[in-house]
């Protein structure tokens, strides 16, 4: 029996593969549970350390947001958060705190949060620590860092760790739709992102 592979439920599969992927797995009642993700954290660690100045982390769940969080800000850095659960008085606080003082070092926001109406040209570099599937939050987000009277450069640092986020990241690049992606990540050769 064969069975059609929808843009609803391919969606939700592509969605499903990349939680995994960057070391989060929700069930169907909303609880997250952590796996592992040293190759993702190692990455954005070296990306955090050649960084001119500060940096952005965008992480599309929040499971991930907290764990990254807690990791970074145990080592040297200072870290803020930004997310659903920040009220509109801390994100202002935050995001001031961002531009005008030392610290924090890093945002870690869910890209959601920062789409609109923001300059946060304090950072050098905005990291993605995992993809997502709305093109215009995407666009948004990166809008957040334009230096249009400034020489200053700005790296963009998408993470991958599997096919599906590598296909998620070039139509994010070529402003592509998601739908009709999941046999393209099924068809990838997943040997090359096999995990040490």
């Amino acid at each position: 029996q064969t069975q059609q592979v929808t843009a609803v439920n391919e969606g939700v599969k592509i969605l499903k593969l990349a939680q995994i992927a960057a070391g989060v797995a929700y069930d169907e009642h909303g609880k997250a549970t952590l796996l592992p993700f040293g190759p993702r954290l190692e990455a954005i660690l070296e990306v955090i350390e050649e960084s001119e100045r500060k940096v952005i982390i965008f992480a599309g769940l929040t499971a991930l947001v907290d764990r990254l969080n807690d990791e970074l800000s145990k080592r040297k850095y200072t870290t803020a958060v930004v997310d659903g659960r920040t009220n509109i008085n801390a994100r202002r606080d935050i995001f001031n705190k961002f531009e005008t003082t030392k610290d924090p070092h890093i945002l870690i926001c869910h890209p959601n949060t920062v789409s609109h109406g923001l300059t946060l040209n304090a950072a050098s570099t905005m990291i993605w620590a995992t993809p997502l599937y709305d093109l215009e939050t995407y666009s948004q987000a990166l809008a957040r860092n334009q230096r249009l009277d400034s020489t200053d450069r700005t790296v963009v640092c998408h993470i991958v760790g599997s096919p599906v986020e590598e296909i998620m990241y070039d139509k994010l690049e070529h402003k592509a739709k998601l739908e009709g992606s999941f046999l393209e990540i099924i068809a990838l050769d997943s040997k090359k992102y096999v995990q040490k």
